[in-house]
């Protein structure tokens, strides 16, 4: 077991200090083409005054336009601090992602991923639209054991047919007592995991980005209890979705780690 600072790859904050690792790349990106576009057009709207009105109306809607889409791309992938929920004399799960509890529904062993095989599982689904925040977070304190991707579709996230959709299963626990697993929806064509196989992560901690719409499943074991049900929106990293009910003082660590 090791303990990475931080992934060289995806440092906590990497860009102004408020945007999720990983998103450095596709912010500049549109930044650039937002800055050609609008030289461009404010270059046409300012070339030739005799210009008609309707057409310079035109040309700064247009603007206006291009403006919207480039500040709803910077909101999508803010990365605001949180504050995990406490718990009294339980270990509480956090929700893994911000967003909307699609179900909550007990698993066999034939319905779960192929690392969570053995048993029954609860199973959480969050669905994150594109409003939300993307950054997914480890729910426990534990080891990561395994790291599985599974490339597939992009049929959108709040339908039941997306499970067949690219996805990263996070593995925490040997024996496995949790998974996440992040699944790509319609838009979302990366995946972008901060953390590799024997990290310890801690509870609340940043485990990866899904871009733009897309759903995250929740995988414990039968020995915790969901507090959360369906139509109920959470928040990653803080808000309480179960929990296992042990006294803490008769245990390991405390946090509820695995």
């Amino acid at each position: 077991m090791h303990r990475r600072p931080e992934p060289p790859e995806a440092p906590a904050r990497d860009f102004l200090g408020v945007f999720a690792p990983g998103s450095s790349a596709p912010i500049l990106i549109q930044t650039a083409v937002f800055l050609a576009l609008t030289g461009v057009i404010w270059s046409v709207l300012f070339s030739d005054m005799r210009e008609e009105t309707w057409q310079k109306n035109m040309w700064l809607c247009l603007w206006v336009f291009f403006a919207s889409l480039y500040f709803l791309s910077l909101w999508f992938f803010r990365d605001p601090k949180r504050v995990p929920e406490t718990g009294g004399d339980v270990f509480p799960v956090l929700s893994p992602a911000d967003g909307r509890v699609l179900c909550v529904e007990k698993v066999g062993a034939e319905s779960a991923p192929e690392h969570l095989q053995g048993g029954t599982w609860w199973k959480i689904c969050i669905f994150m639209n594109f409003y939300n925040v993307h950054v997914v977070r480890s729910p426990l304190d534990g080891e990561v054991k395994a790291m599985k991707y599974t490339p597939g579709k992009h049929i959108p996230a709040f339908k039941k047919e997306s499970d067949r959709n690219e996805k990263l299963l996070v593995v925490l626990g040997d024996p496995p007592v949790a998974g996440v697993e992040m699944i790509a929806g319609a838009f979302a064509r990366r995946i972008v995991p901060y953390i590799h196989v024997g990290d310890v992560v801690q509870k609340g901690e940043r485990i990866g980005l899904i871009r733009y719409g897309s759903r995250v499943n929740l995988y414990l074991l039968e020995e915790y209890q969901p507090l959360v049900s369906r139509g109920e929106k959470v928040c990653a990293g803080e808000s309480v979705v179960a929990e296992k009910k042990e006294k803490k003082e008769s245990t390991g660590p405390a946090g509820g780690g695995v």
